[in-house]
């Protein structure tokens, strides 16, 4: 009887410390993978996220409505980065169009890394109106190829891009 009952406890004693366990390693998982933007949307109302690069922090617009991702050429300047053999055709607001080169740079988030394609262009002016109002110098754009590649998810209500890749 004393043996059935030992059995039972160690079953259920090794049961439950295999589900703790791997609750607690898909808890750690899912909270490396958060990105928070929770202070610059308060203080902007956009989803702008840091990166790190060359020991240096970057300030990214998260910008699902773009395809590619975008980087200010004057950026580069600071940056690792290598320049791809790609080239795009860029049309601007004006109606004009011109080739821009792509690169990839290793951008860092706490723990995790991504390696992110760019595509180079000058957007000091249209980043000009955030550094002026909210003394903010913002890098680049996020595109939806990064959210795609990287599973991530923005969600507005916990204000954070979250990847479900599991």
């Amino acid at each position: 009887m004393y043996i059935i009952l030992i059995i039972i406890i160690v079953i259920t004693i090794v049961y439950l410390g295999y589900h703790t366990f791997k609750t607690f390693k898909e808890y750690n998982r899912i909270d490396k993978a958060k990105i928070s933007f929770y202070e610059t949307y308060r203080l902007t109302g956009l989803p702008l996220v840091s990166f790190d690069n060359n020991g240096k922090t970057w300030n990214f617009l998260l910008d699902t409505g773009s395809m590619d991702s975008l980087i200010d050429e004057q950026t580069l300047k600071g940056m690792n980065y290598k320049i791809l053999d790609q080239k795009a055709k860029l049309f601007g607001i004006e109606g004009n169009d011109r080739h821009v080169n792509f690169c990839s740079i290793d951008l860092k988030y706490k723990e995790q890394s991504f390696d992110t394609e760019f595509v180079i262009s000058d957007l000091q002016s249209a980043f000009k109106i955030l550094k002026d109002e909210y003394n903010i110098q913002l890098h680049g754009m996020i595109g939806g190829k990064f959210f795609k590649k990287y599973k991530y998810i923005i969600n507005f209500d916990e204000l954070i891009a979250y990847s479900n890749k599991k």
